[in-house]
């Protein structure tokens, strides 16, 4: 099956030098051959600003994308929720096989700390592209109609009406054509674009829990998701309870990562 990357990049001058954005450009290329294509959405402020908008493009070439291509949109208050919105959710037809959605996710969240932001950001990429074999089992093998339509990490609880199930960071992969599938059976449209956590709710807005995939189908209690509280040994608890058997790699993944970052 085919797997594509669509990945939201919102960036500024400096953009290269924040935290956040060197741990996911890492990333970025240590998982770059899972895909058989890609494309950034690069979100400014300017958009005729082709000297940062040409960097970027030149960053993300020079660390081994390939069949890539770029978008450059207007940054917006609904940030990340426009492009997936625009380039994913209305567009769900245009792919077969593997969608993976993500964007800088971080870059304003100093505050948390470098290394617990950095165990957040480790959790999202591993959770979803480091895990993807089991993903596609969960996709595409026949479940008899009990297949996932959603795979990511941390998956979160739904606590009520008003508080739906969820992927901590709004970075998962979705199969389009079986959600498609799925909501025309259901009878279910697709929810219209309000706010700016339309991303990271779109899964459970759709779906109950049950398409909702994880590793071992793992999730965090709804009362135990404040993640901006938490700090870096928080993080590794919260890996040790996603990902059990998996956590060796997990943790020989973010060694690579950090060893090699340049800060």
């Amino acid at each position: 099956m085919k797997r594509h990357l669509v990945f939201s990049f919102y960036i500024f001058d400096g953009w290269e030098n924040n935290f956040a954005n060197k741990v996911h450009l890492k990333y970025l290329e240590k998982y770059r051959d899972l895909y058989d294509d890609a494309e950034f959405i690069i979100s400014c402020d300017d958009v005729n600003d082709t000297g940062l908008t040409s960097g970027f493009e030149k960053t993300i070439i020079g660390i081994g994308f390939i069949n890539v291509k770029f978008k450059i949109v207007k940054n917006t208050l609904l940030r990340e929720a426009k492009p997936f919105y625009d380039e994913i959710a209305t567009k769900m037809d245009t792919f077969d096989g593997v969608v993976t959605w993500g964007h800088n996710k971080g870059i304003t969240n100093l505050g948390i700390g470098e290394e617990a932001l950095f165990n957040w950001l480790s959790i999202l990429y591993f959770g979803s592209m480091g895990m993807m074999d089991e993903c596609e089992m969960m996709f595409f093998q026949n479940y008899y109609g009990g297949e996932k339509y959603f795979y990511g990490a941390p998956l979160v609880e739904g606590d009520g009406e008003n508080n739906l199930w969820v992927y901590g960071g709004s970075f998962f992969n979705m199969n389009p054509q079986s959600i498609l599938k799925g909501m025309s059976r259901l009878g279910k449209k697709l929810p219209k674009l309000s706010n700016r956590a339309y991303s990271e709710c779109f899964p459970g807005d759709i779906f109950g829990k049950e398409r909702l995939g994880s590793h071992s189908d793992s999730y965090l209690y709804n009362s135990a998701s404040n993640f901006y509280g938490y700090t870096r040994n928080d993080w590794n608890t919260v890996a040790e309870i996603i990902f059990g058997e998996e956590i060796d790699n997990l943790r020989k993944t973010k060694n690579e990562i950090w060893n090699v970052m340049k800060f």
